[in-house]
């Protein structure tokens, strides 16, 4: 009898010691990942702007506009509002942002506002 009671205490044991091992062992990660598509293309952004030589701040994201808002630090003046869409490719927004702030310079203007999320882009001088 004391042996069986010695039995019934023993096999639960083994076996946690037998899962403890294979837990311990497995390579399983197991991890959250709050990824969605607008933080990818945030990302994307962040990405295409330091590579323009773009310098940014305070960005701020209008998840039901589609919009992200940030400020161009510009060298000598007042920074610049832009808008981006976030339904549009962000390559071609940031290439006509390039565009817009090259063409300001050679004209020795200051640009104040930029939006490219609309269907006609602008830009306020």
């Amino acid at each position: 009898m004391k042996s069986l009671i010695k039995l019934v205490w023993l096999i639960p044991l083994f076996v946690i010691i037998i899962e403890l091992f294979a837990m311990a062992t497995s390579k399983q990660i197991a991890y959250l990942d709050p990824s969605s598509d607008k933080n990818e293309y945030l990302t994307s952004l962040k990405n295409i702007l330091n590579k323009a030589d773009i310098p940014i701040s305070q960005i701020s994201i209008n998840s039901y506009q589609n919009e992200i808002e940030f400020l161009v630090r510009n060298q000598n003046s007042s920074p610049t509002k832009v808008i981006i869409s976030s339904n549009k490719n962000a390559l071609y927004q940031v290439n006509a942002l390039q565009k817009l702030i090259k063409i300001a310079n050679i004209k020795e203007k200051q640009i104040k506002f930029i939006d490219l999320s609309s269907r006609r882009p602008y830009a306020t001088l």
